[in-house]
């Protein structure tokens, strides 16, 4: 007796209409995101902290499980600062909107203008795309360190809310795409 195989087109096409509902799910969330921007940014420190904090949980435990290792005082202190900042986090959430927002800010010029060095310099392929990308990393990287602190009250809650929609609108696309495969022939 032999089980057959199911057909991978037929199980993603079949799922499609859950592929769909989570698109339509993220838009939704997303623009709530948008509506609500302040709320959000304030639920994404409150996360980050306490992500923070079991990631020193989870530091500390393997530190303490694994004693006649070199790295033992290494595991501990990252272990203790995790917690620290995911305390931190907790407690003063605007404060650390306005650092992570200015490390964003930093991280964005940073990284814009590493990019249109790179394409200058013709060290990546599509030059073109590289140096646009790099002009639209440094431009946002200027305007939010330009509106920096106020910016730290929205910011992260519209990055999230972008991020939603434009995630929500991929799997839209790939429900869409899915209900028109078919199996190749053989």
């Amino acid at each position: 007796m032999t089980l057959a195989t199911p057909n991978p087109f037929e199980v993603v096409r079949k799922a499609s209409g859950w592929f769909l509902t989570l698109g339509i799910v993220l838009v939704l969330l997303g623009l709530i995101a948008l509506t609500y921007t302040f709320v959000v940014t304030l639920a994404s420190m409150v996360f980050f902290g306490w992500l923070l904090i079991f990631s020193g949980a989870v530091h500390v435990f393997q530190a303490v499980q694994s004693t006649g290792w070199k790295g033992f005082g290494l595991h501990i202190l990252v272990g203790l600062v995790d917690a620290f900042l995911g305390v931190w986090f907790l407690t003063h959430p605007l404060v650390a909107a306005a650092g992570f927002t200015l490390f964003l800010a930093m991280f964005f010029i940073a990284s814009g203008l590493l990019q249109i060095i790179a394409g200058i310099a013709r060290h990546v392929p599509n030059v073109t795309w590289v140096i646009i990308s790099g002009l639209i990393s440094l431009v946002l990287g200027i305007c939010i360190f330009a509106r920096w602190p106020a910016a730290s009250f929205w910011f992260m809650g519209m990055f999230i809310g972008i991020s939603m929609i434009f995630r929500g609108w991929m799997w839209i696309m790939i429900a869409t795409a899915a209900r028109r495969l078919t199996a190749p022939a053989a």
